[in-house]
């Protein structure tokens, strides 16, 4: 009996993480063989594909807003785990643990407690648990706010996945990733048909990136895509980004540019030219009619950026490396780039086989650089930040070295 209790014991007293870390769902990318997800072949997916597969997923996590005021959320850890306990007026509780985004964003709401101090000094062993939660909950009497919860089934249980002010008007907005699709295939059924050029879905976010639509002659078509095709043409096709987060960790962004492989892997660039962005902040009505204003903005904007890269082909730049590092170093001043990243540029990024320079170094040359470049930047966010500096940096090159 004893040997039991001990060994029940010894099972109860080991730690768990603070919170559920976020997880790296889907992984999608055309190649020359077709397409991969998740590392493994799989055929080539459309819009519309991924718009089912979205859809799917939201039946499965059965997600759930719960608001009530800020000290209707009791706060726990235990065995290492922190909890929200939800308090309802008939005595009923659900307690459900935190991801770490969950924690964070709840945390941002409590006056005297982070979660930099609670994950690394306090919440280290039993005492600091009651410590932080003693803490917590005491530090949160003092919050007069309604609070948004959204849960959501897993393979695991039931979680707390974000955190926000309550939805008012002012407050944050929840708008799913399938909504977001939704509207682009409510406002034009050829959206269902594009082609994908890359996918990727994790907990915090969402981008989908896809074949731009072809206009003339009044029609919209979305034209199929060969990767071998465009690798050996050396030249890129029109694509448009599209970027959700459905625990507020980043805005809903719609923007167009130039896709690139470089590999006949599955490595490719992307140059960002246009993008419309918008908060999570207005009803759902709201977020869906920005979007449609987006669509419309985008697929106008990106009627010339072909063009544009052609002059930026034709375009030449003598002494590129000194020209390049200084406009870098120019735009370091008003952007969040490193002089690693500069050097990687002027060195690697300009060097490397797939950059063109057929006939010398271009204003393409600088452009591809950049964006080569930018596919090793550790977050999306930053990814984004530097495909958008290889559009300006090419828009630079032409507008100083172009000749009429």
């Amino acid at each position: 009996m004893n040997a039991n209790n001990n060994l029940t014991t010894g099972v109860n007293m080991k730690r768990q993480t603070l919170t559920i870390e976020p997880r790296q769902l889907i992984t999608y990318k055309l190649t020359a063989d077709g397409a991969t997800m998740n590392g493994r072949p799989t055929k080539p997916r459309t819009f519309g594909g991924f718009r089912d597969l979205l859809h799917a997923m939201d039946d499965k996590q059965e997600a759930k807003d719960i608001v009530r005021m800020a000290q209707a959320y009791h706060f726990e850890i235990e065995g290492g785990r922190a909890y929200a306990n939800v308090m309802y007026r008939d005595g009923a509780s659900e307690k459900l643990p935190f991801t770490r985004t969950a924690l964070q964003q709840f945390l941002s709401y409590i006056p005297g407690v982070r979660y930099g101090d609670m994950s690394s000094n306090w919440a280290k062993d039993e005492k600091g648990d009651k410590l932080a939660m003693l803490l917590t909950n005491y530090c949160k009497l003092s919050v007069e706010k309604e609070l948004l919860v959204r849960t959501i089934n897993t393979i695991n249980g039931p979680l707390i996945r974000s955190f926000h002010s309550s939805t008012d008007g002012r407050g944050y907005q929840p708008f799913n990733n399938s909504q977001l699709l939704d509207t682009l295939v409510e406002h034009g059924d050829e959206y269902a048909n594009a082609t994908v050029l890359n996918f990727w879905l994790g907990d915090n976010g969402m981008r989908l990136r896809f074949a731009a639509p072809e206009v003339g002659n009044g029609s919209i078509v979305h034209p199929e895509v060969n990767f071998k095709d465009v690798y050996h043409s050396k030249n890129p096709i029109s694509a448009v980004d599209l970027n959700n987060s459905e625990t507020g960790f980043g805005s809903i962004k719609y923007g167009g540019g130039l896709w690139t492989p470089t590999c006949l892997n599955g490595i490719t660039t992307y140059a960002s030219e246009h993008q419309r962005t918008r908060k999570h902040v207005g009803s759902a009505e709201v977020l869906q009619q920005w979007m449609l204003g987006a669509i419309e903005d985008v697929c106008m904007a990106q009627r010339g950026v072909l063009e544009k890269y052609e002059t930026a082909l034709n375009t030449q730049i003598d002494n590129v490396f000194e020209w390049l590092s200084e406009e870098l170093k120019d735009m370091k001043k008003t952007h969040a780039i490193t002089d690693q990243f500069i050097d990687a540029v002027c060195t690697s990024g300009l060097h490397d086989p797939t950059t063109p320079k057929e006939n010398g170094f271009s204003a393409a040359s600088c452009g591809q650089a950049v964006a080569l470049i930018a596919q090793q930047a550790p977050d999306f966010e930053q990814q984004r930040l530097e495909e958008q500096i290889a559009m300006h940096i090419m828009d630079r090159a032409i507008s100083q070295h172009a000749t009429a």
